[in-house]
């Protein structure tokens, strides 16, 4: 027994021993001893490998998206002896024609100006884009250097583009990036997986692989071509392509898109990871870099596309727009109390529209109420389906990134506002100063540049003051005004008319036709069709249907098969008891398009009031052989019946 015990005692103290029957070592332990084991290795590796100068996965591409593969901006090219470098020409269709020598010149500083279409200096070009202002006053304030201010700025070019572009710009000697972007955003389409988003649960595991040196060197190994954790973020499915491939080039207007088709909190969470790349990328060759924070017309542009956030059903849909069509009748009669009436109407079946809301704007900015109708207003263009220009949550990331890197920031909306309080009493700034919902006039381009130097001023890039600014500033303007085409200026004008008008943005497009129209009347050039058509509009939704009489005439000869001028130039002589010749273009207009039910009974009215019985009845027998219960035709025909019969009793 006693051998037996002692043997067991034996046992059992081996067991302490080996921890068999000891207390069991807690899970935290654990933890801590396993973290541990693996900082010891995992920091000395990942010191090692910064050292040798190994990147990260992040710095190496686009964790969110991939592209198919990259066209350099810049190509080379030799000039009398010495190499430059020129716009690539398969880069013409979406950016300006730049140069630049190829090795910096002593006591230059280069500047590249990184943005999307307000950057390029749409609808014109970079003669009056915000780049060249600052090339021009650049060269003024500081004659002892020599600047080089490039414009980078691609048409429809997103965030995620810029960072590629830049990827290619870093190697060009680069002293300084402007960046100007956020209105592109939502532009093309994408499929984001969810690895890299905040709400997904593997993003808290994934984000610091992306920017670990270590998973670099994996990466590298495992698929020396794309990388194992590039075909996780970055697959065949979430390329984007080549070259800009917008939604809007494959449909009919902004129709395309959906609530359920854009991807807000992703694309959000891209676009700072973008800015946040750029500023990496600035550093990592000692550039300094410049933020403009997106602004974008407020008051005087509705949104592209307005969808129901509610589930209502066909009686509620009907309702609702019967209200909201109300509403906008009232406001266009002044009468504000009966739109408000019916806008809250509207607003009881659903207040979730961007349309409701830009509406609502109205009515407020109308009712004097500034401020509120500021954040209406604001609220139209954040809930906009199709989503074209910078919403507040944007333009929130470029203030946050800004303020987080120290990087100098131009804050445009609050310039704008400022400025529009002094000169006109309320901060909802509009189509003074811009052409259509994001580009800017070409005195818009000078603020932003003028807000630029300041910061150069203040950042001491530059040494001058704010007077001299100003000097040279007009100077420059009467060099850039001398420099325009002003025939080619009204064709830009006629061009963004055209595609506004092919987005439904009717009202937008006439007012820019008119200027188009008087650009060439002021230099006495031929005259343009579409835009005496979309003047000939505008003038007769102003009232000045003599001077709209005068443009679709105009056109008539240069194109007399233009079926909508014949049939608005035949409405315009209906109006004014013109009946004959009203019916002459009505009739042109039936020949012309032979469904035209509408021109055709018009022909017939037109025939009734210019009393010639004979040609109108059979006109008016033909309509209402398609519309049998039109009861108003009948009466018409009635009537045609009695004086054809008096006449030849």
């Amino acid at each position: 027994m006693e051998f037996k015990c002692s043997q067991r005692a034996k046992g059992e103290s081996m067991k302490d021993a080996i921890g068999v029957n000891a207390r069991p070592i807690s899970k935290a332990k654990k933890v801590v001893f396993s973290l541990s084991l693996i900082a010891a290795l995992f920091i000395p590796l990942e010191f090692f490998f910064w050292s040798i100068g190994v990147e990260t996965i992040s710095q190496r591409r686009d964790p969110f998206v991939g592209f198919s593969k990259t066209l350099p901006l810049f190509v080379t090219e030799r000039t009398d002896g010495a190499n430059f470098w020129r716009t690539a020409p398969a880069k013409l269709a979406f950016f300006n024609e730049q140069r630049f020598p190829d090795t910096k010149p002593g006591g230059t500083y280069r500047v590249f100006c990184l943005g999307g279409s307000t950057t390029f200096g749409r609808p014109f070009d970079d003669r009056t884009s915000y780049v060249n202002w600052l090339r021009l006053s650049l060269a003024e304030l500081d004659s002892e250097h020599s600047w080089e201010v490039i414009n980078a700025g691609g048409i429809s070019y997103a965030s995620y583009r810029l960072v590629n572009l830049m990827e290619q710009l870093i190697e060009k000697e680069p002293d300084l990036f402007v960046i100007y972007t956020g209105h592109n955003e939502f532009l093309e389409k994408r499929t984001y997986g969810d690895l890299m988003t905040a709400s997904s649960p593997s993003s808290a595991w994934a984000r610091p692989l992306f920017d670990s040196r270590v998973f670099g060197v994996l990466d590298d190994w495992l698929n020396p071509a794309v990388g194992s954790f590039g075909k996780h973020s970055a697959g065949i499915s979430d390329q984007v392509a080549l070259e800009v491939d917008t939604i809007l080039d494959h449909s009919v207007g902004p129709d395309a898109y959906s609530l359920e088709s854009i991807q807000v909190t992703q694309t959000i969470e891209h676009f700072e990871y973008n800015l946040n790349r750029m500023i990496e990328l600035a550093k990592s060759v000692d550039a300094r870099i410049l933020f403009v924070k997106p602004a974008s017309n407020l008051k005087d542009f509705s949104p592209f596309k307005s969808e129901h956030v509610k589930s209502l059903d066909s009686e509620q849909q009907n309702q609702w727009l019967s209200h909201y069509l109300d509403a906008e009748k009232f406001l266009a009669e002044g009468s504000v109390d009966l739109c408000l009436q019916s806008l809250r109407k509207a607003g009881e079946i659903d207040a979730s529209r961007a349309d409701w809301y830009f509406l609502m704007g109205q009515l407020l900015h109308a009712k004097k109420q500034y401020a509120e109708a500021n954040d209406v207003l604001q609220r139209a263009i954040d809930l906009d389906v199709c989503s074209l220009r910078a919403t507040a949550s944007i333009q929130a990331v470029v203030e946050r990134v800004a303020i987080e890197h120290g990087v100098p920031l131009v804050d445009l909306p609050s310039i704008l506002e400022a400025e529009c309080i002094a000169r006109n009493g309320h901060p909802n700034y509009g189509g003074e100063y811009f052409l259509d919902h994001v580009h800017p006039s070409v005195a818009t381009h000078r603020k932003i540049t003028s807000a630029i130097l300041e910061v150069m001023q203040l950042s001491d890039w530059i040494e001058s003051n704010q007077e001299h600014v100003l000097t040279v500033l007009e100077k420059v303007g009467v060099a850039i005004d001398a420099s325009v085409d002003v025939e080619v200026q009204a064709s830009a004008l006629t061009n963004l008319a055209q595609v506004l008008s092919w987005a439904g943005k009717q009202d937008e497009a006439a007012p820019l036709a008119v200027k188009a129209l008087q650009l060439r009347e002021s230099v006495e050039s031929g005259d343009d069709p579409e835009s005496l058509f979309y003047a000939g509009a505008q003038y007769a939704i102003d009232g000045r249907d003599q001077d709209a009489v005068d443009c679709f005439e105009r056109l008539l000869k240069m194109n007399p098969d233009h079926h909508a001028a014949q049939w608005r130039l035949a409405s315009l002589l209906y109006d004014d008891e013109q009946f004959d010749r009203a019916a002459t273009h009505f009739r042109i207009a039936t020949q012309l398009d032979s469904e035209d039910l509408n021109s055709l009974r018009m022909l017939g009215f037109a025939l009734v009031r210019a009393e010639r019985w004979p040609e109108a009845l059979p006109v008016l027998k033909e309509v209402l052989a398609v519309s049998p219960d039109d009861k108003f035709v009948a009466e018409q025909i009635r009537k045609a019946k009695i004086s054809v019969s008096r006449s030849n009793p």
